[in-house]
């Protein structure tokens, strides 16, 4: 299997657009949202959205113009997001969300109670990462995600994840505009002449940082696995870390689970080294106290045995979802180490149930090869230079 890692703020979105770009069959794609780039969705608006001319015109998003261009060259494109109730839409104007439902196949997610993946699947290749479609996760955070290819060595892992999406597409819900289009804005928006991409904004980095390079690693089927969340990835999870011999690095965006936090700390009393470096900045309020005190009980706990940091301050945040295993195996993931990504129990009662939690569709990833892992192993050292002692994180 042909594998590449990539991460923002300076590789993600050339991987990624390159990848819908190349895209022959189909590419469907799981997003939590779908966020423009030119200004037109302000949350704090009454209404949202920006004309169809200038939208077409000015729309900045990475995916935006790949994606249409790929429509218009005939791949079947198919985008599973979630409905987000703050989304209104002033008249005679259109989300990114309802352009793209006027051109390929959109549909809101049903299964559990949120979609929180970041993948996409092109015709024989995966794309698995921690970068939402927002302007910042590509190129003002710290994000981590991974290229995969399908090669003659038999692991098929783009079947497998289209299994997954083709159950998830069978629940999910039409998405349907909210207000009626004229026909000169539709036929605008079906016009399928070729749309030049924009160049990809510089990253918003103020300072001189790590930046890795685009490398491509031939890694053999059998040592790669990907979990599909709630279902597997936390048992896969706990697994894989259980079997750490020697050290084990975390840079993650936060810790809000009390059972992963418990199960770090026992481990860290047989382990020659663990590190957690969390991001210096968390934004929902509600994840930043929890982390703030399941940290803190952690520090506690572990009575030195765990070293824990803060990411550089010249990332907004460090979304990022990885760990190092003995310097062998990496592990990715599209959640965070929260109880709606990795969820103890089963089976997952319905909403409105008295035993209902919410629980979040996630994947992950684990590699077992040194020469891949390695990418991931000088990332957490050449942002190691800039890491500091560990500080409750603010909200910006």
């Amino acid at each position: 299997m042909e594998m590449s890692a990539f991460f923002s703020p300076d590789t993600s979105g050339r991987a990624l657009q390159r990848a819908v770009e190349n895209g022959v069959s189909f590419i469907d794609a799981y997003a939590p949202s779908v966020e423009s780039w030119s200004g037109c969705t302000p949350w704090h608006e009454p209404c949202v959205g920006c004309s169809v001319a200038y939208t077409r015109q000015n729309e900045e998003h990475v995916f935006f113009r790949a994606l249409l261009n790929a429509a218009a060259r005939g791949v079947r494109v198919r985008l599973l997001t979630n409905k987000f109730d703050s989304v209104r839409e002033c008249e005679n104007a259109v989300t990114m969300l309802t352009y793209f439902s006027k051109v390929f196949e959109v549909r809101t997610y049903a299964t559990t109670t949120f979609q929180h993946s970041k993948v996409m699947i092109i015709d024989d290749c995966v794309a698995i990462s921690s970068v939402n479609w927002s302007k910042s996760s590509f190129i003002e955070n710290r994000e981590a995600g991974v290229l995969m290819c399908s090669a003659a060595d038999g692991a098929d892992v783009s079947s497998y994840m289209r299994t997954v999406f083709d159950y998830d597409w069978a629940l999910a819900d039409i998405w349907t505009p909210p207000n009626e289009l004229s026909a000169s804005d539709l036929a605008l928006i079906r016009n399928s002449s070729y749309l030049e991409p924009f160049a990809l904004p510089k990253h918003n980095i103020s300072e001189p940082h790590f930046v890795p390079e685009l490398r491509r690693t031939l890694v053999p089927g059998d040592k790669v696995a990907v979990n599909v969340g709630p279902d597997a990835a936390s048992t896969a999870l706990y697994r894989e870390l259980a079997s750490t011999q020697r050290t084990l690095d975390i840079y993650t965006y936060q810790i809000t689970d009390e059972v992963f936090a418990k199960f770090i700390v026992e481990l860290s009393k047989r382990l020659r080294r663990v590190r957690v470096i969390l991001s210096r900045a968390i934004f929902m309020d509600e994840d930043r106290f929890d982390s703030i005190r399941i940290v803190d009980q952690m520090r506690d706990e572990s009575q030195g045995r765990i070293v824990f940091l803060s990411s550089p301050h010249f990332y907004r945040y460090a979304h990022l979802k990885i760990w190092v295993r003995d310097g062998e195996t990496v592990g990715l993931s599209t959640g965070n180490f929260s109880p709606s990504d990795i969820p103890p129990i089963h089976p997952y009662p319905p909403f409105r149930d008295p035993a209902w939690r919410s629980i979040n569709r996630d994947f992950n990833v684990v590699v077992s090869d040194v020469n891949f892992t390695k990418q991931f192993s000088e990332l957490i050292t050449g942002d190691g230079a800039h890491f500091k002692a560990y500080t409750k994180p603010s909200k910006f």
